[in-house]
């Protein structure tokens, strides 16, 4: 089936935010952490190990999360994309996580990853891909299935995919990172809808943000 098949949340174009806010964030994704921040249009570290979620709305239980990324963090440094989770910012958070480790020569190692009481487990990797600044990537979990994703030039590649029965509930996407050298830009995603399933949704304008589900055909 194609990826991705949602539309876009917010693609930050407003004033500067600490901490990522705009009425539809909220965070830490964990405990002890910090958020994400709006910094010139795009969204970027707060300091150390930070991450927010989209607060404003559930999703699922199939979904997808995707982004782009216009600047990569820094060698050995993190983006995040995470998916069914709940409990943020909790001792008892829980679900799933993909992540681009950047590397020399920009052949990063990517990571999909279980959290159970907010300790992580990897489920898959690392796995060796080329990632480039103004690439995205994104995570996607249908049924038992959780799946990565990269584009490049326009095209979207699955990276990687595993089968974890461990959460599918309606339950909320976020992002995140390392340092405050990466950019984020465009946050998409929401519910994947099976074909022959009316289309459901907020569908709603949230400060001239656009919460959308596309049917899956």
């Amino acid at each position: 089936m194609p990826f991705p098949t949602t539309g876009l949340l917010d693609d930050f174009n407003r004033a500067d935010e600490d901490p990522l806010a705009n009425g539809t964030w909220s965070g830490p994704v964990r405990s002890g952490q910090a958020q994400c921040e709006v910094n010139t249009n795009q969204v970027s570290g707060n300091t150390g190990t930070n991450g927010s979620y989209w607060s404003v709305a559930s999703f699922g239980p199939d979904m997808e999360a995707y982004i782009d990324v216009p600047v990569k963090a820094g060698s050995g440094d993190h983006e995040y994309l995470y998916a069914r989770c709940a409990n943020f910012g909790l001792t008892t958070f829980s679900g799933y996580r993909v992540i681009v480790i950047s590397r020399p020569a920009d052949l990063d190692d990517w990571f999909l990853t279980r959290f159970d009481n907010n300790v992580s487990t990897t489920l898959v990797g690392p796995t060796a891909q080329t990632f480039l600044a103004g690439d995205s990537f994104g995570i996607e979990c249908i049924g038992s299935v959780i799946k990565s994703y990269r584009k490049t030039g326009g095209t979207w590649t699955q990276i990687q995919s595993v089968t974890d029965t461990t959460y599918n509930a309606v339950s909320q996407i976020g992002l995140g990172g390392i340092t405050t050298v990466y950019r984020l830009d465009n946050f998409s995603g929401g519910t994947v809808v099976a074909a022959g399933v009316g289309r459901v949704g907020h569908g709603a304008l949230l400060s001239g943000v656009r919460n959308q589900v596309i049917q899956r055909v």
